[in-house]
């Protein structure tokens, strides 16, 4: 997540609080060195964070490194490609000499108040187009955004409260460890004749990644590809300590 460090200026907002624009690559290096480039202060973004962008470093010694595993968080419902590919993916890291614990966070669970707290800013984005032109938007995307008008303020200001706990949370989880790391489903949904894939809810946000993103520490997903499985999977290092 690069919210507030590389500018939305020119992106066309989904939830400006949330948006972000970030880099994909082969490698870390890669993606460092996109980061690097498009980051940075812009003041014409009023989200925007007014510090400099430091260079990443030399790869890290993970024999220093202490990565959290979120519970019960990582317990919840998988398939078994994803619970095979964190599984491999915590291995990897601990051989290479990272120390894993649990960590006890019965909070930090995906909740559907990150909707709640989100979707008044869809709603702000699409209001003027979808009540003056409805005709422009297809009958799925019209539903849901339908839903989204519907949010009351009194669950507004809920969902708000559950933010600031999952950034409480998260932080004093971090006091202990540099990472916390957690599996993303990462299965390709079925599509209408249309090519777009059915959703769940009003904007079907992805609810596993929602603490993470809530929490104002960047995640990041990595490329794991267990034994027997015929594509790699994405695994996120859910959440890290420090944004450059």
């Amino acid at each position: 997540v690069t919210h507030g460090r590389v500018p939305l200026r020119g992106v066309f907002p989904l939830g400006p609080s949330i948006d972000t624009v970030g880099p994909i690559g082969r490698s870390v290096a890669d993606v460092a060195l996109l980061y690097t480039t498009i980051a940075g202060y812009d003041p014409g973004d009023p989200w925007s964070a007014p510090r400099p962008v430091i260079a990443p470093g030399p790869p890290a010694d993970l024999t220093t490194i202490t990565i959290g595993i979120p519970r019960p968080w990582v317990d919840l419902a998988q398939t078994e490609d994803v619970a095979a590919g964190f599984a491999a993916a915590i291995q990897g890291l601990r051989e290479t000499g990272a120390t894993i614990v649990d960590l006890d966070l019965p909070d930090l669970v995906p909740s559907a108040a990150i909707e709640d707290s989100v979707y008044p800013e869809v709603a702000a984005v699409h209001s003027e187009r979808w009540h003056n032109h409805p005709e422009t938007y297809g009958p799925d995307v019209s539903r849901r955004l339908a839903e989204v008008f519907e949010i009351e303020p009194r669950r507004y200001i809920a969902a708000q409260r559950w933010r600031a706990s999952v950034r409480h949370i998260a932080a004093a989880a971090l006091r202990d460890c540099e990472v916390c790391d957690g599996p993303r489903p990462c299965e390709v949904p079925e599509r209408h004749s249309n090519g777009y894939p059915e959703a769940e809810g009003p904007m079907d946000l992805p609810r596993d990644l929602h603490p993470p993103c809530t929490a104002d520490h960047p995640p990041a997903s990595h490329r794991r590809q267990p034994a027997g499985q015929s594509r790699p999977l994405l695994v996120p290092l859910a959440a890290g300590s420090a944004q450059s």
